[in-house]
């Protein structure tokens, strides 16, 4: 099931169950207030947590992953420096359990 924050493309959780109902995962989302990088890309509404980027009108900031039956948790955030047209030109993102860190620079012609 996937629930969005109200009035915005933004899913804020997405939770998979078994057939029987029963929580398999629970992923958590929130996002900042500027343009997604993604924003006038025109992409097929399909795929999951891993192409979530792509469909959110906003930036994901921080995002939380647990999993019951293997007692997972998992946590990243992200930090981003923007241009004038308020979109992204730099994004930092950290695990806070695999202590992994990836830089990726955005460029844009004609941004609006």
């Amino acid at each position: 099931m996937i629930s969005y924050y109200k009035n915005t493309n933004n899913i804020d959780t997405i939770r998979v169950t078994n057939s029987k109902g029963k929580l398999h995962r629970i992923q958590i989302f929130e996002y900042d207030t500027m343009n997604n990088v993604y924003k006038n890309f025109k992409f097929p509404r399909f795929g999951y947590a891993n192409t979530l980027h792509l469909y959110s009108a906003n930036n994901i900031i921080t995002s939380q992953s647990h999993t019951p039956i293997l007692r997972d948790t998992s946590c990243g955030f992200k930090l981003y420096e923007y241009n004038s047209e308020k979109f992204p030109t730099k994004v930092t993102s950290y695990s806070k359990n695999s202590g992994w860190v990836v830089t990726t620079s955005y460029f844009y012609k004609n941004c609006k």
